[in-house]
Order: C-alpha cells, then sequence, then structure tokens
C-alpha cells in the first residue's frame, strides 16, 4: 500500500513526493512523540527496551566488531540521534559519528559448573539499563566471553531508535562491515536513499495535509462506539509501574499445521485466527462484545525508507465485535481488520489526542490489550569463521495490561515451533493469574481448531512456564 502517493493520487499532473525529496526536520515521529510522552508518565522505565543476546560459536574480534559498528552508526543517523523536550515540543538532535564502545566481561577463568549462572546475573544486571533519550549512546552492546571460541553478545537499546524490521538490518549491516575489515576490502553496502529525519518531514507532511484529515476521519467512524475501557480486573489499581510478568509457551510444528489448515479452511491468516482467539478471551472474560485491541503494524509503505533503521512501526486499535461461533468471529474480525489496515499509519498518539481521550497512569487508551505477530527476518550470522544466532529476550516489563507477541515458524530461521510471548501487568496479574490466563488460550485455540472441524488433534509441546531473566 503506496499511502505517500493517497493525498497527490487525484491531482493531474503532480507527482507525489518522495522521502528523500524532503529536507531534515528537527521535529520527532509521531511514533517517537507516543513513547516520549508516556516516558514522562513512567520515568526511568524499561519498558520501552529493547533486547537481545547474539551467540557465537568460534573467534571473534572485539575490535573489529566495534569498528563495525561503528561504521554502521556513520551511515544511520538515527543511530546516534537523541530527543530533548522544547518549548515547542521534542526536538531531535543527530549527534556526530562516534567510535562505539563493546564492553567485555571474561568469564573464561569461571568453572564450567558456574559459567552459566555467571553469565545470566550479567544478562539480568545488563537487562535493567534504562536510558536518558536526551543522552548517547541508545544502545550499548556487551560481550561476554563464556570459552575461547564461545562467545554472547547482549544488546539493549532504546525504542525510539529501533522497530522490530530494524534488528535484521542492524545485524546484517554489522555483518557485512565486520567481514569487510577483517579482510582489508571495502565495505559495499545499498544507499540508504533517506535518513529517519526526513522519514520525520515526509510523515508529518502526509498526516496533516489532506490524507491526514481522511483517515481520521475514517477512524472517528471505525471507533465511535466501542468501548474503549475493557479491564480484565474488576477493581482497577491506582498507577502502574509498567512491571511485568513474562511468559513464553510454545506450540509445536503439529499444532501450528493444524492451526494453520483451520486457517486456510476459513480462508483466514494464522495471525487472524490466533488474534481472534485471543479478542474471544478477552470478550468472555469481561463480558464486552465491542472493543479494541491493539496490534503492531508496519508504516514502511515507501521505498525510500525500507533500507532505513529506525522506530516507524505503529500500533493501531481493531475493532472487535464477537459473534456467535468461531466461524463468524473470524469473518468479522478479518473485516474490522482489513478496514483499521487501510490507514494503518495514522498514529496512535495523534487518534487519542483527535478523540480526546485522556491519558491516565495504569491504563493505556483506547486499548488495554494487544496482540501481534513477529515475523520480520533474523539473519543467521557469520562473522569470519564464527556464527551468530540472534535471541530476542524479554525484560519483566508489559506495557499493556496483557501484550502478546507470536514469533511463528520461520523456514529461513530453521524454526519449526511458535514462540508465543506474553507480558502481563504485574499490578494485575500474579504469576498464577497470568499462567492460567496463557494456558485458557492455549486451550480455547485448540477447542476452535476442532470445531472448524480439522481433523489433526493438536498437542500443546510443553506447559508454560514464568520466565527468570
Amino acid at each position: 500500500m503506496n499511502v505517500g502517493a493517497t493525498a497527490t493520487q487525484g491531482l493531474i499532473g503532480v507527482a507525489p513526493r518522495r522521502v528523500s525529496d524532503y529536507p531534515r526536520t528537527n521535529r520527532v515521529s509521531y511514533n517517537q512523540e507516543q513513547i516520549c510522552l508516556l516516558e514522562a508518565f513512567y520515568p526511568n522505565n524499561k519498558a520501552y527496551n529493547f533486547q537481545a543476546t547474539i551467540e557465537i560459536e568460534g573467534a571473534l574480534e572485539l575490535s573489529v566488531l566495534e569498528q563495525a559498528i561503528s561504521a554502521v552508526i556513520a551511515r544511520h543517523e538515527m543511530l546516534r540521534t537523541t530527543i530533548e523536550l522544547g518549548t515547542e515540543g521534542f526536538v531531535a538532535k543527530i549527534n556526530a559519528p562516534y567510535a562505539f564502545e563493546v564492553a567485555h566481561i571474561d568469564l573464561r577463568d569461571t568453572t564450567p559448573e558456574a559459567v552459566e549462572a555467571a553469565f545470566e546475573g550479567i544478562l539480568k544486571a545488563r537487562l535493567e539499563t534504562t536510558f536518558d533519550v536526551s543522552r548517547p549512546p541508545l544502545f550499548t552492546i556487551t560481550a561476554v566471553q563464556m570459552a575461547e571460541a564461545n562467545w554472547r553478545l547482549i544488546q539493549v537499546e532504546h525504542h525510539v531508535i529501533h522497530d522490530g524490521w530494524s534488528l535484521g538490518r542492524l545485524w546484517s549491516e554489522i555483518e557485512a562491515a565486520y567481514n569487510a575489515i577483517l579482510a582489508n576490502v571495502q565495505l559495499e553496502l545499498h544507499d540508504i536513499p533517506a535518513q529517519y529525519q526526513q522519514f520525520v518531514a515526509w510523515q508529518r507532511d502526509q498526516i496533516e495535509g489532506d490524507y491526514g484529515k481522511a483517515a481520521l476521519a475514517f477512524w472517528h467512524g471505525y471507533l465511535d462506539g466501542s468501548d474503549f475501557e475493557v479491564s480484565l480486573r474488576a477493581e482497577r489499581p491506582e498507577g502502574s509501574n509498567l512491571a511485568g510478568l513474562n511468559i513464553d509457551t510454545y506450540l509445536d510444528a503439529a499444532f501450528y499445521k493444524s492451526l494453520s489448515a483451520a486457517a486456510r479452511k476459513c480462508a483466514v491468516s494464522e495471525y487472524v485466527l490466533m488474534f481472534s482467539v485471543f479478542s474471544r478471551l478477552v470478550g468472555d472474560l469481561t463480558g464486552s462484545q465491542d472493543f479494541c485491541v491493539g496490534t503492531a503494524v508496519s508504516a514502511r509503505s515507501e521505498q525510500d525508507i525500507d533500507p532505513m533503521i529506525g522506530m516507524v512501526v505503529n500500533t493501531v486499535p481493531v475493532r472487535v465485535l464477537l459473534e456467535a461461533g468461531a466461524t463468524e468471529t473470524l469473518r468479522s474480525v478479518q473485516k474490522s481488520f482489513f478496514k483499521a489496515i487501510r490507514y494503518h499509519d495514522v498514529p496512535l498518539s495523534l487518534l487519542v489526542r483527535t478523540l480526546n481521550i485522556r491519558q491516565k497512569k495504569g491504563s493505556n487508551p483506547i486499548f488495554q490489550h494487544c496482540f501481534s505477530f513477529h515475523d520480520s527476518t533474523v539473519p543467521k550470522l557469520r562473522f569470519g569463521e564464527a556464527a551468530g544466532v540472534i535471541h530476542e529476550r524479554q525484560n519483566r516489563t508489559s506495557k499493556f495490561d496483557v501484550n502478546v507477541v507470536v514469533t511463528p515458524p520461520s523456514k529461513i530461521r530453521k524454526v519449526a515451533e511458535c514462540r508465543i510471548s506474553w507480558q502481563f501487568s504485574e499490578t494485575l496479574f500474579d504469576a498464577n493469574q497470568a499462567r492460567t490466563f496463557a494456558e485458557a488460550f492455549c486451550a480455547l485455540l485448540s477447542d476452535w481448531i476442532n470445531e472448524i472441524a480439522c481433523p489433526a488433534q493438536p498437542v500443546i509441546s510443553q506447559e508454560p512456564q514464568v520466565a527468570h531473566l
């Protein structure tokens, strides 16, 4: 969907402006603005961090890795941008390229029996990292040397410079730069047509113009009459600190195959099927039949911003009107999702303002529950002769009452099972309640598959476990 062309399609002889045609602005994107506003509610929190570990088998040259990361930072202005609050709002500052430093922790003298516990202690400490978005750098990497040819990198960064798609791009470029430096050859990477501050200028021009007016008119009509306050707890405690209980559940290959067959039979995607089951569970537990569930959607609608690292993902409300049966609800959710996706690039913060919804601490506006698929490509890495594998981590936070991120099986990543990452607000759930909810989702998903009359009997591969980070 080419959103950039929408505002000028009807003007004969007027070509839409590309993102690369715009000069840089010092304003922030709507996506970043929403995060910064929430940061004001919850200062020094880690809920808007991203974290991952990269396991590397083989020799790793730390000095070469630092040079490679520095080269990527020089290419992408977003990786060296900070944000300050000015008299007229948030202001972005592009800082000069700098030499990135990788912290090094050596565990080679630790006994084999104690090395894993030592690493878990280091990881737990690093996951407590908080950032001040006005001070660089906004991401860190720690290299833990487990053995002579065994490393684990810990990456922590703030979401104002990152989205899920950016992870693969970042490490693909670090890999290319590392190998070029190691081989003493010229680094050859694709051009970046537009930097992030050009995207910001383009985004605000679109949203503040005719396209934005039409989009907001749609959203006002689409959301009118929906319940904006749906709580799984009869009494919502005052306030919240975004602390969360994190659970991972897994659906094995046989289960997911049955799920896919049921989705095909109803002419919907696996995402719509799982989203609908989650919505049904929320509706059954709250008694609401007309409410919104959030979902994260990539807003990279323009070719110019495809190679760019930055925060471009948007969280949009999908209005759910529950029907009597599984098939009827699937049709209703899919129809609603297709409507919402048409204007998926309208920022949530703008919807909240134009709908005059008062934001209050402890409750997300418009929707309190979020369900997303995360299927961006995550590359297998090669650093010279060493091989690297990226693992995304959770950090015991939750931005919503319940936030679910599904990572489906992938032939590219050679992963046959489906991972469901759950984040529950610690204000609203204890460990038993969180586990019960996750188990209820898996059971209801199985029931729906059987109701759709898929012949195979799915089996959950393992009990949900609370993640100890």
